[in-house]
């Protein structure tokens, strides 16, 4: 399956410059149209989680992003429900162990995927919510600087639970490795690299100090 490209920029793209872009709405923005642009992707979410749960999950990437498209060059891998992994659609021969963490491995990308997901509904709950804001900071007589401070205080809760998704990384690596160092079929696989784990703390990082700046 294809689950989604899961990247922080895209984590936080509602929490943070939608947000910006929310808060500047003009009055004409029915509140009503948010409310359903925000159920809509919740049901594509609960959707998302549960093909993720029931459905194979397609590691051929290997990369923090967790795209399963296709990679030139390489055989496509899944791995099952049940813990098989499969390359180009075949059965690989496992020992009970191996099925263990292969099982272990697919429990924690989907769990970050999950977390993930929950972050980016959380980014399209708060660019609703910023547009019910300004609508009503044009009646209250609310300046635009205080309109912003009460988006700011929501989206630092976003961009926080962005950071702990980051800080789960390295154990993920972990586990990726040692299944690679027990598997050689899925070694190919086993791509996540130390610069994954820190680009994604650094796009948390530029996205703070963007809204930092945006905000002087």
């Amino acid at each position: 399956m294809n689950p989604f490209r899961l990247s922080i920029c895209a984590l936080l793209l509602c929490a943070t410059a939608g947000m910006a872009a929310c808060a500047q709405s003009d009055s004409n923005t029915a509140q009503g149209d948010h409310s359903l642009i925000a159920d809509t992707v919740a049901s594509a979410m609960n959707e998302a989680r549960e093909k993720l749960r029931t459905e194979n999950l397609d590691v051929s990437s290997g990369h923090v992003e967790f795209s399963a498209g296709h990679v030139p060059g390489r055989t496509r891998a899944q791995i099952t429900p049940q813990g098989d992994l499969l390359i180009d659609g075949k059965t690989v021969a496992i020992t009970p162990q191996q099925r263990t963490m292969l099982l272990e491995y697919r429990a924690q990308v989907i769990d970050i995927a999950e977390q993930g997901m929950q972050i980016g509904t959380q980014g399209v709950d708060l660019a609703s919510h910023a547009v019910g804001t300004a609508l009503s900071a044009a009646f209250s007589g609310k300046s635009h600087q205080q309109v912003h401070a009460e988006i700011e205080t929501e989206a630092e809760g976003i961009r926080h639970s962005a950071a702990k998704l980051c800080a789960r990384l390295p154990a993920l690596r972990d586990t990726q490795q040692k299944l690679a160092a027990s598997l050689p079929a899925f070694r190919p696989y086993a791509t996540m690299t130390q610069d994954d784990i820190d680009r994604c703390r650094r796009d948390v990082e530029k996205k703070d100090h963007a809204d930092f700046s945006a905000s002087n």
